[in-house]
């Protein structure tokens, strides 16, 4: 099942059984595709014609300065993002759907460079977003029609 274009900037996914009302476990029920933006149930926990809701979380509330995804192989160790740094009061930070507090942050130019701790690939998929005068994260919810499971 694919998330692409549901939500701009997707941070974190749900995943569940509506049929046999029960939260699926990455992992154990289901794995993502994170550069891909899909999602694969195993059938261990879903049977042909079981409805399956995928619920896609963002990042909201109004004050991001700076909000992008990116492929890891588009950043390796680095980006440059056009925000002036000085007007940056939080850097939120998820790789692969996991919350990442393993870089720096420095202002460069007239901009920001955000520099990971170790080399980011093809495989990740990065979410950066810059928030000011606010240290609070307020989650927005978007998710898609729930679909039978089809194997």
């Amino acid at each position: 099942m694919s998330f692409a274009s549901l939500v701009e900037v997707p941070v974190s996914i749900k995943v569940v059984n509506q049929t046999r009302r029960t939260s699926l476990t990455e992992g154990i029920d289901y794995t993502i595709n994170w550069p891909n933006q899909t999602v694969t149930v195993f059938t261990t926990d879903a049977s042909l014609g079981d409805v399956i809701q995928v619920t896609v979380y963002g990042i909201g509330g109004g004050n991001q300065l700076f909000k992008q995804s990116y492929n890891g192989s588009e950043i390796g160790r680095s980006v440059f993002i056009p925000v002036t740094f000085d007007l940056i009061t939080q850097t939120v930070v998820f790789v692969n759907g996991v919350f990442d507090e393993n870089y720096g942050i420095f202002p460069e130019n007239s901009g920001t460079l955000l520099q990971f701790d170790r080399t980011l690939d093809i495989n990740d998929f990065v979410t950066i977003t810059l928030i000011s005068d606010s240290p609070i994260i307020i989650p927005t919810i978007e998710s898609f029609d729930s679909v039978p499971f089809d194997s």
